[in-house]
């Protein structure tokens, strides 16, 4: 036990610095005992982080809100009224388009799949082979729309068999479009095969790249590019039908023929498509393709004007009867004359929306309507040179009858002396006592007169009326006939129903 007296005083323990010695041990001293003072600053401040802090809070709320709608809105889209909707929309146009199912996506994609093309059949016992895209991947820029209203559209396609891809563009300064088809059957080109009924055969190659400057098709620029490679007709069982051909329409079996590569290139300068002259080459038929392509506003009024030309070889003719027996049977308006003889030449023309095929030789609607109206103006200026002959010579005898009535109406002396006896004067006129003419008698002389002239120029008065009224008739059917053409120009002829003119 230790000794009290070795305990040291309470006074001399050392204390830690900021305490105090008390009765119940070491505590704190006074000073460290209080509150510690604000760290506000004392000038009352603006809290810029505390002002942060509640920003990022409520944009945080706002986007998370956002993307809550946008996916909700996107989930509950009905994709199958929509895919309705398109289709509704395509066929107002003559389309016949069906969609299976559309997939959205919130950043402006869209996959389409199961697109399919169908097609009216070109006759009652065709059956058309409709165009089918498996996959339809379409990407629309929101952004550019929203902020700039410019439209950039891209779509890339997976087809059964080939390649299809392109895309348009649209703002205030231009347009562009641009379509990339690539190894594509040519059974499977719209509406070739039901044309034709006979099996195609090749592969089907088309670039189009077109800009229109202040949204102007009828000042675009660009190429259109055409390619069929290895390409065939016919099989030797199914029949060949021409549209438009009259013998050929119930169809011709033909074996099976070559028609070579085709490779062509139209180039597009102030909305106009020149084609110098490309075909093919083959054993069996040669193919020339030349003309142009005029682009209007809108674009399906564009107006076509291509000039194909054929010839088919003598071997082929030689070895095949059928083939020998439809050209022998062309109508001399599709014959070409030399140095193409031999040839063969249908135009395309109409627009992009109507279309038709007529023989080289064959007048269009338009050169006949040309002819009609100059036939009528030249038949104006002679009618109107014959009736001012005529009216020459009804004056020249109107006025030798007066100089007769003159003359006789003169009593002279039968001796051949002064016709007036002398101390008379010519200028006096004769005594009214010794010339007495009843109002009867005027009136029959003026009537008779009147017959008599009316006789003489009765019979070419009528025949001018008839004849008058013959051109009158003619020229009105001439100017219906030209307002019917302004109406349907380049309309005569629908999608389903082209015609090749002239051919038998």
């Amino acid at each position: 036990m230790a000794d009290p007296s070795q305990i040291p005083d309470l006074d001399q323990v050392p204390v830690p610095a900021g305490s105090s010695m008390t009765s119940s041990g070491v505590g704190p001293s006074a000073s460290m005992s209080g509150t510690p003072p604000s760290l506000e600053p004392s000038g009352g401040g603006f809290d810029v982080g505390g002002l942060l802090r509640k920003l990022g809070r409520g944009a945080a709320w706002f986007f998370g809100l956002l993307f809550v709608f946008v996916m909700a809105a996107w989930i509950s889209l009905p994709t199958d009224s929509l895919s309705w909707r398109i289709s509704h929309e395509a066929r107002k146009q003559g389309v016949l388009i069906h969609i299976d199912e559309i997939k959205l996506r919130p950043w402006g994609a869209a996959k389409l799949e199961g697109v399919t093309w169908s097609f009216k059949p070109s006759r009652p016992d065709s059956t058309p082979v409709p165009f089918v895209v498996e996959e339809l991947d379409v990407r629309f820029h929101i952004l550019k729309y929203l902020v700039f209203g410019t439209v950039d559209v891209d779509f890339e396609g997976a087809l059964d068999e080939g390649e299809l891809s392109g895309g348009y563009y649209q703002s205030e300064d231009e347009s562009r479009a641009n379509v990339h088809i690539a190894d594509l059957p040519l059974y499977a080109v719209p509406k070739l095969q039901g044309a034709v009924n006979a099996p195609v055969r090749g592969l089907f190659a088309l670039d189009v790249d077109l800009t229109a400057p202040k949204n102007e098709w009828a000042k675009a620029s660009g190429k259109l590019e055409i390619h069929c490679a290895s390409c065939t007709v016919g099989d030797g069982e199914t029949k060949l039908y021409v549209p438009g051909s009259k013998k050929l329409s119930k169809g011709l079996t033909i074996p099976e023929i070559d028609l070579g590569t085709l490779d062509g290139v139209l180039t597009v300068t102030d909305g106009k498509a020149v084609a110098e002259e490309f075909g093919n080459e083959s054993d069996d038929i040669l193919i020339k393709i030349s003309g142009d392509i005029t682009f209007k506003d809108p674009l399906d009024k564009s107006r076509l004007n291509l000039i194909i030309k054929f010839f088919v070889t003598p071997e082929l003719r030689e070895n095949n009867p059928p083939i020998d027996f439809m050209v022998k049977g062309t109508d001399e308006k599709v014959k070409m004359d030399p140095p193409d003889d031999g040839w063969l030449g249908v135009v395309l023309d109409g627009n992009f929306k109507y279309r038709r095929f007529r023989g080289i030789k064959q007048k269009t609607k338009e050169q006949m309507q040309r002819e009609k109206r100059e036939k009528a103006s030249q038949r104006r200026r002679e009618r109107d040179a014959r009736r001012a002959e005529q009216r020459a010579e009804r004056e020249a005898k109107m006025a030798e009858a007066k100089a007769n009535q003159g003359t006789a109406g003169e009593p002279g002396e039968p001796d051949g002396g002064p016709a007036n006896p002398p101390g008379s004067s010519g200028s006096e006129e004769p005594s009214t006592e010794t010339r007495r003419i009843p109002p009867e008698a005027g009136v029959v002389a003026e009537v008779a007169e009147a017959e008599e002239a009316g006789e003489e120029g009765n019979g070419e008065e009528e025949g001018e009326e008839e004849e008058e009224e013959g051109e009158e008739e003619e020229e009105e059917g001439d100017g219906a006939e030209e307002e019917e053409g302004e109406e349907d120009e380049g309309g005569e002829e629908e999608e389903g129903g082209d015609e090749i003119g002239g051919i038998r």
